[in-house]
């Protein structure tokens, strides 16, 4: 069984091609241990007194344009960062605070079962199902995988042919 589509086909889907959203946690012992270095921390500035977020080009130190509190540098960036994103070789996505990627691009789709709730519309590729019960979702190649091979199979995006797991 497929699931609930909680999005009810509107939320965490590429309205271009309706591939869903892929979400894997990216603690999973699944993953290879160089994920941690294909993201991007992100961090932001926000003000140390009342919490309002700060806008990229503010110059501190300054007054914080909510509470008047003067903002110094080195107290406007977060010590840890607020999230990390993915952008590169055809993926695009963030984790997010929970640990999981969400997979909003990719050249690559396999067939998933619905996530819960907390990401409605989204295929959880922790749940792969196969082409009759589960929907489109955005993956990462085997490569990404311990051993180079994917709990799921991989489909490539423009041409709807499976990719071996000893192919790029």
């Amino acid at each position: 069984m497929v699931g609930i589509d909680y999005g009810l086909g509107q939320t965490n889907v590429d309205k271009s091609n309706g591939i869903r959203y892929g979400v894997i946690n990216s603690n999973s012992h699944l993953l290879n241990e160089f994920f941690w270095e294909e993201v991007e921390a992100v961090y932001t500035a926000s003000c140390p007194h009342c919490g309002h977020l700060l806008d990229r080009d503010f110059d501190a130190p300054d007054d914080c344009p909510r509470c008047g509190s003067e903002v110094g540098m080195d107290e406007q960036w977060a010590d840890e960062p607020d999230g990390h994103t993915l952008d590169k070789d055809g993926y695009e996505g963030w984790v997010g605070g929970d640990g999981d990627l969400f997979l909003t691009k990719s050249l690559y789709y396999t067939f998933a079962h619905y996530c819960s709730p907390c990401a409605p519309g989204a295929g959880h590729l922790e749940c792969p199902a196969d082409e009759d019960d589960g929907v489109r979702t955005y993956c990462l190649a085997h490569d990404w995988f311990e051993g180079d091979v994917a709990p799921y199979p991989v489909y490539r995006v423009e041409n709807d042919i499976a990719l071996s797991p000893y192919e790029d």
